[in-house]
């Protein structure tokens, strides 16, 4: 095997149709390469071959895919004011979706948070352990603070039940929180404020992030505070705002109501 026949695998991938009759996405094509590759350095490793014919091949440029749903703010303020905090679960819960709002962390960073990572006072939570096991401090608004803090010292001593738990946001069990109650709760509040997208926690941090670039906030501020390795990650959200201005012209501006041009 030579460095020729990887590149005419890779010309036969990249002009091979699907069973659609469409061409294959550069994710799918990355993927097969990504197979011959791994085979070419088992047979180095193991001795068939004396050097990896793999070894420089280059993969296709993924494009940076807008988030599918993100939330306005009339439908974040009606999503937020659902659970009914009158009740310890209810002042639970809306502390949750108040802290994956402001904050835009991760779904296991949320449930990862120990109440010695939140300061509440300064306005800050630590996450230990981020993806790629990147550790960050990121701000929290003052009304995610009023509901940690009163969470944490009126509702959650009463839901450890003795057990002693060390996560910030518990079950009914005095348990840490599963990922499936959390997305359970999302659900359950998204259809009690008659909300028609799907709503997950990650469409929390897509919010935050949208609503955070809208008001002109530092797209690198906005990297930090999503804990994005890179910052043409995080310049997705830009493009959403491109988009808006677009949607506006094209409803708002004058020549684009004529009819007849």
């Amino acid at each position: 095997m030579r460095s020729k026949h990887i590149l005419y695998y890779q010309k036969e991938v990249f002009y091979h149709l699907n069973p659609k009759g469409r061409q294959n996405l550069p994710q799918t094509r990355n993927n097969y390469l990504k197979v011959v590759k791994s085979f070419c350095d088992f047979l180095k490793t193991e001795g068939y071959i004396a050097r990896n014919p793999a070894k420089d091949i280059s993969y296709a440029r993924t494009p940076q895919l807008l988030p599918r749903t993100v939330l306005t703010v009339r439908e974040i303020k009606k999503l937020l004011k659902a659970p009914d905090i009158h009740t310890p679960l209810g002042y639970r819960d809306r502390t949750i979706l108040e802290v994956l709002y402001s904050t835009g962390i991760r779904r296991a960073e949320l449930l990862d948070l120990k109440p010695n990572d939140i300061d509440y006072e300064k306005g800050f939570l630590k996450v230990e352990r981020g993806k790629g096991g990147r550790g960050r401090v990121v701000p929290i608004g003052k009304i995610a603070c009023r509901y940690i803090e009163n969470y944490i010292k009126l509702v959650r001593i009463d839901l450890c039940r003795g057990k002693g738990s060390d996560h910030l946001f518990l079950s009914l069990r005095g348990n840490r929180l599963s990922e499936p109650a959390l997305k359970h709760l999302i659900n359950k509040y998204t259809r009690k404020a008659r909300l028609k997208k799907r709503v997950s926690p990650h469409v929390f941090r897509h919010t935050c992030a949208t609503h955070l670039v809208r008001s002109k906030a530092n797209i690198r501020c906005v990297q930090e505070i999503l804990g994005h390795k890179s910052l043409d990650t995080t310049q997705k959200y830009t493009q959403i705002t491109i988009t808006d201005l677009k949607e506006a012209h094209a409803c708002c501006h004058p020549r684009e109501k004529e009819k007849n041009y």
